[in-house]
């Protein structure tokens, strides 16, 4: 039997209260690829050299953005590349930083520089085999814009006898800005009606939340999704988008009421859901996690 006889449970990240458990598999990030042909062996640069993947480990490779995004359209900007893709595969030598392994099926060129790709060790190759019980809560790494999210495992047999969970994991919702100085509607509604503001402008609209594109700080303020990721809300303490997944994040709500003039549409825009986009083109071969929810200003 191979790889393809065993079982996979992958526990893909959602964006709620994380348990207390350890960590089940360990992650790393990937600075590049060096791949000149699919039918030869491959080179993973990693970043951390301290990582303990070894000979004969197997890995999930797994890349998590990539996308790029039409800001003005609401749109995917060009096709999805890799993002999402994933690939089991063998870890014939490791040194250092490099990590050599069996063909990797992705397009050949001479070095690839990727967007949140990530290795994700899984175990020993003679582990796969065995029968494995879950004894003790275990926990997916969380995603920390680099790398984690993800919790896998590969046996003949699964026994569950306690939690697993990757709860709190997956793209990260944004963080509200401390300002003292908020800008209501009224005060400046050629700015506050924008559904993109650059980062700068923390007076202005709260962040976009994360998710599978690759963002450009000169337009991950305001109220419009960045596809999965909720919009930042506009103006004085209004409600950004909850993040997107399968179906699309709630509305944001209004400004404070003493902005009281203020329109209702300035509230984020929930995240689009991926269920007609990602995930209705590429759901066997992908992995993606729900959108990161919005943030206002405080």
């Amino acid at each position: 039997m191979n790889l393809r006889d065993r079982i996979f449970v992958f526990f893909i990240a959602v964006n709620s209260l994380m348990l207390s458990a350890q960590y089940y598999n360990e992650s790393v990030k990937v600075d590049s690829i060096h791949n000149f042909n699919q039918n030869n062996e491959d080179t993973i640069y990693i970043a951390n050299i301290l990582s303990s993947i070894q000979d004969s480990d197997v890995v999930l490779l797994h890349q998590a953005k990539g996308i790029k995004w039409n800001y003005a359209a609401g749109t995917i900007a060009s096709d999805y590349g890799f993002a999402g893709r994933f690939e089991i595969l063998m870890v014939l030598k490791r040194s250092g930083k490099s990590v050599i392994v069996r063909n990797i099926t992705r397009d050949e060129s001479t070095t690839y520089v990727p967007k949140g790709l990530q290795l994700v060790r899984v175990g020993r190759y003679n582990e796969i085999y065995t029968s494995k019980t879950i004894s003790s809560p275990i926990q997916a790494e969380p995603w920390d814009g680099e790398k984690g999210g993800i919790l896998c495992i590969i046996a003949d047999t699964l026994k569950l006898m306690a939690n697993i969970s990757a709860s709190g994991c997956g793209y990260r919702g944004s963080q509200p800005v401390n300002s003292a100085n908020v800008i209501c509607w009224k005060s400046d509604s050629t700015n506050l009606s924008k559904k993109n503001l650059p980062l700068s402008k923390i007076h202005w609209a709260g962040l976009k939340g994360e998710s599978v594109v690759d963002p450009d700080t000169n337009f991950v303020r305001g109220y419009s999704f960045q596809y999965s990721g909720g919009g930042g809300g506009n103006g004085y303490h209004s409600g950004g988008g909850g993040g997107g997944n399968f179906y699309m994040g709630g509305q944001g709500g209004y400004e404070a009421l003493l902005c009281v003039s203020g329109p209702d549409t300035i509230g984020g825009r929930g995240g689009r859901g991926m269920g007609t986009g990602l995930l209705a083109g590429f759901w066997s071969v992908a992995i993606f996690w729900g959108g990161g929810g919005w943030s206002t200003q405080k």
